[in-house]
């Protein structure tokens, strides 16, 4: 479209949302009135879009000083535009402001000013300027800035939602009469076009408002939404210390806020996963010690959960499937800093498989393992959530690999991803096997099991192994008392120039990114296949259940809890809103 010659005017002009609209309308070439309560505040902006002009192509722009509550003033306002440009384009509605203390509780009518400034005055403004479009007998667009408030609730701001929302059903009753008379009235709720908010402090994106405005198209789709609910559910607090996860842990209910903070985004989480280090962070090993965890008492559990945007972020589409690696998992919804979500190419459960227990594999195979072909690899507790992956990791680099489980069916699984020695220990003696078939060592252990499963391990060790513990899964659910050292661990890697290292995914969060997607294109390919646990579990209140299937030695593959009981869309599927 050739702005230079299509004039607009905006409420509300002098800061936030009206400010970034104004100044990207400016920078297109429009000529643009600056509305504000604040004629400093609008001219400020009007000098903002003098600077573009300078650097580039730009439109002319006027500042005008309006309390929007008064009538006369706000025809005044569309009059002296009227002068200046003659003739009118797009008018922008946009002043608005929330509302101050409880409805209920609080004294006076301040509430009523919400209702003046959001809804009243925003109807004088679309009645004047459907007027002056109307008689110019030229096509024009007016847009109302009704915000995600007016799709759902907002239990803070109860004023404010009204409002709103009475934006949205007021579009949805006059524009087909408008459009006849070729006035396209737009009701916006896309957080990417309206959440100043959320956006505005750190750079808004207005690209969307000005598609908005230029293609009847969009319209037409009414813009693609998250359904949006009063309540957050969570499975938090974790109100007291405890590896029993039912009695640490206990159903909340927590309303989403109206507003979110900068450099955040509203996810909601469709699938979370189940790890055998939830019971470690519920009894409060990861905070230093019981002290300090005792003094960050309530906490929210879960570390892992894929879910899409409802509220947006830089680089994000409202329906666009991310993951995170973030406490607070075990929730419908999730307010995440923007830069922690991991855009993923579908909403799957899958997905979840390969975060905490792909990436473990992954990362942990490349930095401690140091892995390489032509080794043997040993894999313990290899029919879990994680050991699924190394096994199928170390095959790949070329490693013969020998794998252990407590079960036939864990055991037929093993042989399905290629492991070419399975032993089930409570058939065969590890130890004895691992003497007699593999008498040189093994050159990489993965070990999860710790306990006398370590000792074990420990002793396998080929000269210059490498084994790398992950964790001790026999010793979370007794309380994790610190572990004796095996007795002549020093000597053993003395005398091998063997090593034993630590592996702790929270350690490497800079290679999520970059390992995630590796391992996504790999399952997508068919390369890599990713076993989930038979187990269904859905809704918060069925995580204990799920931590108990965990600890049960009865999972095989990735225990993962569908949050809530309808999946939300991706974007192809989202759900079609005004």
């Amino acid at each position: 479209m050739d702005w230079s010659w299509k004039t607009a005017l905006v409420t509300g002009g002098g800061s936030g949302i009206g400010r970034h609209i104004s100044l990207a309308l400016a920078k297109k070439g429009c000529k643009v009135t600056v509305v504000d309560i604040s004629e400093n505040a609008a001219s400020s902006t009007v000098r903002h879009t003098i600077i573009h002009s300078s650097k580039q192509r730009g439109g002319e722009a006027e500042a005008a000083q309006c309390d929007v509550r008064d009538d006369s003033a706000q025809q005044a306002v569309f009059e002296f535009h009227h002068r200046n440009f003659g003739r009118l384009d797009f008018a922008i509605i946009n002043a608005g402001i929330f509302e101050k203390g409880d409805f209920v509780e609080s004294e006076g009518t301040d509430w009523q000013t919400t209702l003046d400034i959001n809804l009243r005055s925003a109807l004088v403004g679309t009645r004047l300027a459907a007027q002056t479009m109307i008689g110019q007998r030229t096509k024009g667009v007016i847009l109302l800035m009704a915000s995600a408030g007016g799709l759902f609730p907002m239990p803070i701001a109860p004023v404010y939602a009204a409002s709103k929302a009475g934006l949205v059903h007021f579009t949805r009753s006059i524009a087909p009469k408008l459009a006849g008379q070729g006035v396209r009235l737009c009701a916006v709720v896309e957080p990417e076009a309206c959440a100043a908010w959320v956006a505005g402090r750190h750079g808004y994106n207005s690209q969307g408002l000005l598609q908005l405005a230029s293609s009847d198209s969009i319209q037409s789709s009414r813009g693609k939404v998250v359904k949006l609910c009063p309540c957050n559910k969570i499975l938090a607090p974790v109100h007291t210390l405890s590896t029993d996860f039912r009695a640490a842990t206990r159903i909340a209910r927590e309303p989403l806020p109206p507003q979110l903070p900068p450099g955040h985004i509203l996810v909601r989480r469709a699938y979370a996963g189940v790890n055998a280090s939830d019971l470690n962070y519920t009894a409060g090993r990861y905070f230093g010690s019981a002290a300090a965890a005792e003094k960050r008492l309530p906490f929210d559990a879960g570390f892992e959960s894929v879910g899409v945007v409802a509220a947006l972020g830089p680089g994000l589409r409202v329906g666009d499937p991310v993951a995170e690696m973030a406490y607070g998992a075990f929730s419908e919804w999730g307010i995440v800093p923007a830069k922690h979500a991991m855009p993923v190419p579908v909403l799957a459960p899958e997905v979840i498989a390969l975060l905490t227990s792909g990436l473990t594999a992954s990362i942990g195979l490349e930095q401690m393992g140091r892995m390489r072909g032509g080794e043997t690899v040993l894999v313990t507790a290899a029919a879990g959530g994680t050991g699924q992956f190394v096994v199928q990791l170390a095959k790949a680099a070329g490693n013969t690999v020998v794998a252990t489980c407590g079960s036939d069916d864990k055991a037929a699984l093993l042989r399905r991803l290629g492991v070419d020695r399975v032993v089930n220990y409570r058939k065969e003696n590890l130890k004895d096997v691992l003497r007699r078939e593999f008498p040189k060592g093994i050159d990489l252990i993965w070990e999860s099991v710790g306990g006398e499963m370590f000792t074990t391990c420990s002793r396998a060790l080929a000269q210059g192994g490498r084994l790398v513990v992950i964790g001790m899964m026999s010793q979370y659910s007794d309380g994790w008392a610190p572990s004796k050292v095996a007795p002549g661990l020093p000597e053993l890697l003395l005398w091998r120039s063997a090593t034993v290292a630590g592996f702790f995914l929270l350690h490497y969060a800079a290679m999520y990114k970059k390992h995630l997607q590796k391992l996504v294109a790999a399952w997508r390919a068919g390369k890599l296949h990713v076993a989930l646990d038979s187990g269904k579990f859905r809704g918060c209140e069925q995580v204990p259940a799920a931590q108990d299937r965990l600890q049960s030695g009865q999972s095989m593959g990735k225990v993962v809890v569908q949050l809530s009981a309808d999946l939300p869309p991706s974007l192809n599927e989202a759900t079609a809103k005004l």
